[in-house]
């Protein structure tokens, strides 16, 4: 989703949440913490190749996993991430 507006980026999300309500399997690879935290069911997060986390995404995102691996903690909604250094 890196090359696309905004909408384009919405409507992408929505297709694969639709595919996912329809009982298929989709896997996505995700880098940016925020869609992750919004529209992913079950995260697995890996650092340097190495499983560090994995669950539900709402957990794996608000996890020290996450701090460990990118430097960045949730803090809210309106401000997902903040650095931590």
């Amino acid at each position: 989703t890196a090359g696309l507006d905004l909408a384009h980026v919405l409507r992408f999300h929505a297709l694969i949440r639709a595919l996912a309500d329809r009982g298929l399997c989709v896997i996505s690879v995700l880098h940016d913490l925020i869609d992750v935290y919004h529209h992913a069911d079950r995260v697995l997060l890996l650092s340097q190749g190495e499983q560090v986390a994995e669950g539900a995404a709402s957990e794996v995102v608000r996890s020290d996993a996450v701090t460990r691996v990118y430097g960045v903690r949730m803090t809210s909604a309106t401000k997902p991430f903040e650095l931590t250094e």
